[in-house]
């Protein structure tokens, strides 16, 4: 089993041989080199809320809260989904899979794959240096009081063999 990170990385795999894909019906993505067969005696059921839900459940257990509260909202479950959410990020969705993919990946395909390695590069990088700066943060590890003590113990060891 494999698991993508977009529906287009499932056709590929799917095209590849590797395999088949379960995921939802997406028509304006529908590859004709495939066979599409739809899963019969199931509930049509929302990707967004299935997800969501899972999501806040695994939370929910994980860490005994999530990071939204939607109690307050009507047509809530749980206070992990509700209707307003949920059709918001159903038209979200809509947007970016009809306006954005497309331009996104455009915009991707412009550059040499020598640039993307450097950007990526540059973001792990980044984000290596931002998750030190927490770390330090979350320990009390100050640099300049680091610093300064390597200082001093310097200075005494200098002291004691010059």
């Amino acid at each position: 089993m494999l698991m993508c990170g977009s529906a287009n990385a499932c056709v590929t795999l799917a095209k590849a041989g590797f395999g088949i894909a379960v995921q939802p019906d997406f028509p304006s993505l529908r590859d004709p080199a495939l066979a599409y067969i739809p899963i019969k005696d199931v509930e049509p059921l929302s990707y967004g809320a299935y997800y969501k839900s899972v999501t806040g459940k695994l939370m929910l257990k994980l860490f005994g809260e999530v990071w939204w509260d939607y109690n307050e909202k009507p047509c809530n479950y749980k206070g992990i989904i509700c209707l307003e959410s949920t059709i918001a990020w159903g038209f979200y969705a809509i947007i970016i899979v009809t306006f954005l993919h497309e331009r996104v990946l455009g915009m991707v395909d412009r550059y040499d794959m020598r640039m993307g390695i450097w950007v990526c590069r540059i973001i792990f990088f980044l984000v290596t240096m931002d998750y030190l700066i927490k770390l330090m943060q979350i320990f009390n590890i100050s640099l300049k009081e680091q610093k300064d003590r390597l200082m001093d113990a310097y200075e005494a060891f200098r002291a004691r063999w010059y």
